[in-house]
């Protein structure tokens, strides 16, 4: 429907993800070749460029294919998509600009107790060898066990890759860090942009905060302001200013609520500026305990 305004795409992990390809028919293969008709791990065809207030946050995801399903898809035929895999689609990377780099990396991961890449690759092999057949004849059970664990060592990025220093990928893998991240704890000084084009935005005092916060800004230009605060889902919490304003340094407070007035849990928020004549955000990281 392109009526997405928001899209929050973080932390995350997405191993030998889409291995089909053209090989099968539309049934297998409709959702993977959208919007621009290539093969790419995270497609997003709901986001619009007719919608002057969408956007998309991407950063600290690990996408990666073990090597066994990057040398077979070197081996299709020209004109497969299944030849170029790539992370995200036509639509991300025009979204994000200058902040592709930040949106994945890539590193191959040996997951405690998940799908063995080995069977995953002998499922991809049958199914390319019969496209028609309507059941994978072994037992679902040895690829996919019921009790997952997706621990990985703690010596990789991926484990200090996610927002303040945390591991990407699900949480519940790590029960004392988790507990740390509900709390807000901060493991890792993370550097956020602060800085485009006509805006500007400074750290908020105090921080963390309990009761109310004050955030500074600068707008080097004669334009509407948006500053809204949104929560670790990417919902927008609260819009603290919307309105129009003249090149100046201001300040704006945040009293821990949302637009109903009713006070918010601890947690990690992201006070947000936009504004009319300027392309970019700014933002900030705030921790209410």
């Amino acid at each position: 429907m392109a009526k997405t305004k928001k899209a929050l795409i973080t932390n995350n992990i997405l191993a030998n993800t889409l291995t089909y390809g053209n090989r099968f028919p539309t049934r297998w293969r409709a959702e993977q070749t959208q919007p621009d008709k290539a093969f790419a791990v995270i497609t997003h065809d709901s986001l619009s460029y007719k919608l002057t207030s969408a956007s998309i946050e991407m950063r600290n995801n690990n996408i990666y294919h073990d090597k066994m399903f990057v040398d077979f898809f070197n081996q299709t035929p020209a004109g497969d998509s299944i030849g170029d895999v790539r992370p995200v689609n036509n639509a991300i990377v025009k979204f994000l600009g200058a902040d592709l780099p930040k949106a994945y990396f890539n590193e191959p991961l040996v997951l405690k107790n998940t799908s063995d890449p080995k069977m995953l690759y002998e499922f991809l092999i049958y199914w390319v060898t019969h496209p028609k057949a309507s059941v994978y004849p072994n037992n679902f059970s040895t690829i996919y066990p019921y009790e997952w664990d997706v621990t990985y060592p703690t010596t990789s990025k991926s484990y200090t890759a996610g927002d303040n220093g945390y591991p990407v990928g699900n949480l519940n893998a790590w029960p004392e860090l988790k507990t740390k991240w509900v709390k807000g704890e901060v493991l890792k000084s993370v550097s956020m942009p602060t800085v485009v084009i006509g805006l500007e935005i400074r750290q908020n005092f105090p921080n963390p905060f309990s009761d109310r916060t004050s955030v500074c800004y600068t707008t080097n230009k004669d334009q509407n302001v948006e500053v809204a605060v949104y929560n670790w889902l990417g919902q927008k919490t609260k819009t603290l200013l919307n309105k129009y304003m003249k090149t100046g340094d201001y300040s704006i407070e945040w009293d821990g609520t949302n637009d109903a007035g009713a006070h918010q849990p601890k947690g990690i928020y992201l006070v947000q500026i936009t504004g009319s004549e300027t392309q970019g955000k700014v933002s900030m990281k705030v921790i209410k305990y």
